[in-house]
């Protein structure tokens, strides 16, 4: 729990796109870096999941977090306005946080749910990925207020007035960055405190590194055979994608809706307490509710959010974050609780690997369609501002995700033809077959 706070909880998250932006680069360099961030992780997902079958999964999580040190090492030394310098900063930090990103995904969640089962006590996972997800949002809520009041030139020289100094932007913008590193030093710590569950330590030995490939081969035909979590993964990446695109200029939202900064950290800090005080609604809805009616309700909470954010509306517009933060936070809950709750014990980490995997080919689709969107809006008229061409950008989301919802709705049916499980209640008697 404490590992999987400290490497989701970013300083500078609340200010994510206009750090870039401010180090000197366009908003549509910024989409393709998070492509080259994404397809990172496209390339090295299911090979690490594999890995940490094979030779263990704490092995695999000190590993990335090892890198996460190195990705904010990367950044905070970044040159602002550093040409060819910058650029392979940039690259290379993006490089280097998409490979942590991969070699811990699946792994830590393996190590945990294979932990439980070892006890027995599998069926409490919901309520672990309640306390996490509480856990998370107060990570958030520190860490998101801090990093946009960090950023914020004028409030830290407010602060240190009496000190005589003055700081710069260029100076400023750095230190989220620097709260950053703290964190990804403290993840490693807590990395190298863990220990592999004994049923995992008995395959160790017996499984040789290029059995990997062979792990990868029946994960993916086991993914194949059961289809009811093929569709639940693609039901997912149709929420995750378009939300994530929105959380990587989130902090060009909060300028299109006149909020200064100082304030973006609050208002993310805010929604990680709205994440908080609801951490026991997903629970209940996988105790109580059918999948289908889950991944629909988190359907229309995407939808009403993205419609709402499009409109750009001057600070009320924080209001439709809310619903944005909801259907992520129950997206991520709902993903994991069935696709452990499906998984082969023996392919967890690669079977988990697989699902970020696509979770992350339909972000670098995404990316990628967002890019090409904010060239096509420059090109009509020359010389708009980086921050023009977002808000016209962005009025697209919505649109993007119905035509997605619309798809899911009408091929699901024909895909599942035969496996009646996704629409059986919670505590239906199924096998994973």
């Amino acid at each position: 729990l404490f590992f999987r706070v400290l490497f989701s909880a970013r300083f500078y998250y609340p200010v994510f796109s206009i750090l870039f932006l401010d180090l000197g680069i366009s908003l549509e360099v910024f989409s393709y870096l998070n492509l080259v961030w994404a397809l990172t992780i496209i390339l090295f997902e299911v090979p690490s999941g594999a890995l940490a079958d094979a030779l263990g999964r704490k092995k695999l999580i000190v590993l990335g977090a090892c890198l996460y040190v190195m990705e904010m090492l990367l950044i905070l030394f970044a040159p602002a306005h550093g040409g060819a310098w910058l650029m392979l900063a940039l690259f290379a930090n993006r490089v280097l946080s998409g490979l942590a990103e991969a070699t811990i995904s699946g792994a830590d969640e393996a190590l945990a749910y294979d932990t439980l089962l070892e006890k027995g006590r599998e069926s409490e996972w919901p309520k672990v990925l309640e306390r996490l997800q509480r856990w998370t949002s107060l990570g958030f809520f520190l860490a998101l207020v801090a990093g946009g009041a960090l950023y914020d030139a004028s409030l830290i020289n407010k602060i240190i007035n009496w000190t005589g100094l003055v700081l710069g932007q260029e100076q400023t913008m750095r230190f989220p960055l620097l709260a950053g590193l703290f964190c990804a030093v403290a993840a490693l710590g807590c990395a190298l405190g863990m220990h592999e569950p004994k049923v995992h330590k008995k395959r160790e030995d017996d499984l040789p590194v290029g059995a990997a490939l062979a792990g990868i081969k029946s994960a993916v035909l086991w993914l194949l055979r059961c289809r009811v979590a093929l569709v639940i993964i693609l039901a997912s990446v149709a929420v995750d994608n378009v939300i994530r695109v929105h959380l990587t200029t989130y902090s060009n939202y909060l300028t299109a809706i006149q909020l200064t900064p100082a304030l973006f950290g609050v208002v993310s800090a805010a929604l990680s307490v709205v994440t908080l005080v609801t951490a026991w609604w997903p629970r209940r809805l996988v105790e109580k509710r059918s999948i289908v009616f889950n991944f629909s309700l988190v359907n229309l909470l995407t939808l009403a959010g993205l419609f709402g954010i499009s409109f750009l509306i001057p600070w009320w517009g924080v209001v439709f974050l809310v619903f944005i933060r909801l259907a992520m936070a129950n997206v991520y809950f709902f993903l994991s609780h069935y696709i452990n709750q499906f998984a082969e014990p023996s392919l967890r980490a690669t079977i988990l690997s697989l699902r970020g995997l696509l979770m992350n080919l339909g972000y670098a689709l995404a990316c990628i369609l967002f890019a090409l969107l904010s060239r096509y809006i420059s090109s009509r008229q020359l010389g708009l501002a980086e921050q023009t061409i977002y808000e016209e950008a962005v009025k697209w989301l919505p649109w993007y995700f119905l035509v997605l919802v619309v798809m899911m709705v009408l091929f699901s049916p024909l895909f599942l033809r035969g496996q009646t499980v996704f629409f059986l209640k919670p505590h239906s008697k199924v096998s994973s077959d």
